[in-house]
C-alpha cells in the first residue's frame, strides 16, 4: 500500500475486533449482556492460538477506558496482550 519507510500501515485500524483476532490467528467468541438497568454490554472471550493442556488458561477481564473501545487492546497485532 505505502512503500514510505517511515510510515506504517495497520489493517487493523478500522476492523472489527473479530476480524482483528481471526488476522492473528485467534478464535473470538462475542456474547451481548443486558444489565439490570438496560444497558447492552458487548463481550468477547479471545482462546489462544495453540492448545496447551499443561497451562492453565486462567480468564483475564480487560476494561478499556472511557473514549475508546474494545478495538484497543487488538490494534497492536501480536505485540498486544
Amino acid at each position: 500500500m505505502n512503500k514510505s519507510k517511515k510510515c506504517f500501515y495497520n489493517p487493523d485500524l478500522n476492523s472489527a475486533p473479530s476480524e482483528i483476532a481471526i488476522r492473528h490467528g485467534f478464535h473470538l467468541e462475542e456474547h451481548r449482556v443486558t444489565t439490570q438497568d438496560g444497558y447492552i454490554l458487548t463481550i468477547f472471550r479471545m482462546k489462544p492460538k495453540i492448545k496447551d493442556i499443561k497451562s492453565s488458561q486462567e480468564p483475564v477481564i480487560l476494561q478499556h477506558g472511557i473514549f475508546v473501545d474494545s478495538r484497543s487492546w487488538f490494534i497492536s497485532g501480536n505485540s498486544s496482550l
